[in-house]
């Protein structure tokens, strides 16, 4: 099964870090409109970052009032 419904794929440069990689959803979230300071989203990736086909975490993550949309330009 998978999960397909309510997904949103994004491609970007490869995060550095995990801190990096939750910046970064957080601030495209905001951006493409899809949540707001205060809200939830869910982050999917795999450690060790940059290995393909490693999919094993899942990261629940609450947007700070901190935002700055300039800091990842689409």
């Amino acid at each position: 099964m998978s999960v397909v419904w309510g997904v949103h794929c994004v491609q970007t440069e490869d995060a550095v870090s995990l801190e990096d990689m939750v910046d970064r959803a957080c601030v495209i979230a905001y951006q493409e409109g899809f949540a707001r300071p205060g809200d939830r989203i869910a982050i999917t990736a795999g450690i060790p970052l940059g290995t393909p086909g490693a999919t094993n975490m899942l990261r629940i993550a609450r947007l700070g009032g901190d935002i700055d949309p300039a800091q990842f330009p689409l």
